[in-house]
């Protein structure tokens, strides 16, 4: 029997490669691309299609193929477990959110009345619901300012209490945080001073109350940065 005369015989096997079009509308890659956005899903359609016209996969197998190469989520981001025992670990993603936290940033994600007052249907203060809650839950605050990282809260701080002024650290705490930001170059920026007391690898109570004086705006305790 000639196993070449039958139909299909001699057919480039890249031709049964199906079209990116049918390949994302496969349900699969359909719900993915709702939840990780269709240029990600896209480019898994793209690469398993590559993988099949080189003759690494067959062409049946394309859709599993990307369905297999895609992220957990859209951030390349993964869920793991902290069993380092610090809790506050920066490489870690620093302190889970609690479920009062998470529901917040679920409904922040859409559209809310951030900068509109829904009562009378003009613009309103950027953020003043939140500000508000900030400020019930620390009545002695006089005012409430909201930035997105503690570099930035920091500086802030800085800016206010000691312009001019000594702000009092230990040497253990000179150290390089999140994204390259050194503490004594992002205070120096300020216009404070820094008034270092005790060791790199001790200092007591007695070195700050010895260095506290007329000049001194704030004493500044810094989380040590985790390593991995």
């Amino acid at each position: 029997m000639d196993r070449g005369a039958g139909p299909g015989a001699g057919e480039d096997e890249r031709r049964r490669i199906a079209r990116t079009d049918v390949l994302l509308a496969e349900p699969r890659l359909a719900s993915a691309a709702g939840r990780l956005g269709r240029g990600v899903v896209k480019a898994a359609v793209v690469a398993a299609q590559r993988r099949a016209r080189a003759g690494e996969i067959a062409p049946e197998a394309v859709a599993d193929a990307a369905v297999a190469s895609l992220p957990p989520s859209a951030s390349g981001l993964r869920p793991v477990l902290n069993a380092t025992g610090v809790l506050l670990h920066t490489g870690l993603g620093r302190a889970p959110l609690s479920a009062a936290a998470r529901e917040a940033v679920a409904v922040a994600s859409g559209a809310t009345d951030v900068e509109f007052d829904l009562e009378t249907g003009r613009r309103a203060g950027r953020g003043r619901s939140v500000l508000a809650a900030l400020r019930e839950r620390v009545p002695e605050a006089e005012a409430a300012h909201v930035v997105n990282n503690g570099a930035a809260a920091l500086v802030l701080a800085a800016t206010v209490l000691a312009p001019g002024r000594e702000i009092v650290i230990s040497r253990g705490e000179m150290v390089e945080i999140g994204d390259g930001f050194r503490i004594p170059e992002l205070l120096a920026t300020t216009g404070a001073r820094l008034r270092e007391v005790g060791t790199t690898n001790r200092t007591a109570p007695d070195d700050y109350a010895a260095a506290v004086g007329e000049a001194t705006g704030f004493i500044l305790k810094v989380h040590p940065p985790t390593s991995a």
